[in-house]
């Protein structure tokens, strides 16, 4: 706290021109369940008149200090505590609450990473069969070729294949593209970047 009083008055020779006053505390307060509230400080003021006569006031400048300790008791808002009381279970409340909002987001996350995981797993399997496919059919188309060059099969028999072998073609390059899609989606969980697969997984199939 400070003031500075500087009105000019009819004893300015007992009480001067000029009147500043600092004052300090410091202390602490506890608020009880029951409502009750105590605050103990430590007080210092400092008084300074300018103006005043010298004989009149011999100590222009001087310290007050004292310690207080106050009571304070609700007779009507938080009587017995009734508000305190409401404010801990309120902020109780809002503990458990932000509690089960983070296991709800872990078990979520947790959750959302084993459906990933298992995406990963299955689009690799797929992928494999997929390629067994193609190898199939691409033997398939060379064998109908040969055929067709020694002329003992039918040309229609060699487009049939080469469709199929681009077909088989298609399926394995979709294959690839979800599999690195449910490689990128399981990587974010472990906060990396990448779509490559280079993590061991469960088979799917057992």
């Amino acid at each position: 706290l400070f003031a500075d009083d500087q009105q000019i008055k009819p004893s300015s020779i007992v009480q001067g021109n000029r009147t500043l006053m600092h004052r300090y505390q410091f202390g602490f307060s506890r608020l009880f369940e029951q409502g009750f509230n105590t605050r103990l400080y430590y007080e210092i003021s400092q008084t300074a008149i300018s103006g005043a006569s010298g004989a009149l006031v011999t100590v222009p400048t001087w310290f007050d200090t004292k310690p207080t300790l106050e009571l304070t008791i609700p007779l009507f808002r938080n009587l017995f505590g009734v508000e305190t009381a409401a404010n801990r279970v309120m902020k109780e409340s809002l503990v458990q609450m932000s509690q089960h909002l983070d296991n709800y987001k872990l078990k979520s996350i947790l959750s959302q990473s084993e459906i990933a995981y298992w995406k990963v797993s299955v689009a690799r399997e797929v992928l494999d069969a997929l390629k067994i496919s193609l190898d199939r059919a691409r033997k398939i188309r060379d064998w109908s070729a040969s055929r067709v060059r020694l002329g003992l099969g039918d040309a229609s028999d060699e487009y049939q294949a080469e469709a199929a072998l681009r077909i088989r073609e298609l399926e394995v390059q979709t294959a690839e593209d979800d599999l690195k899609s449910s490689t990128r989606l399981f990587s974010s969980f472990l906060e990396k970047s990448s779509d490559k697969v280079d993590y061991e997984f469960v088979s799917a199939s057992g």
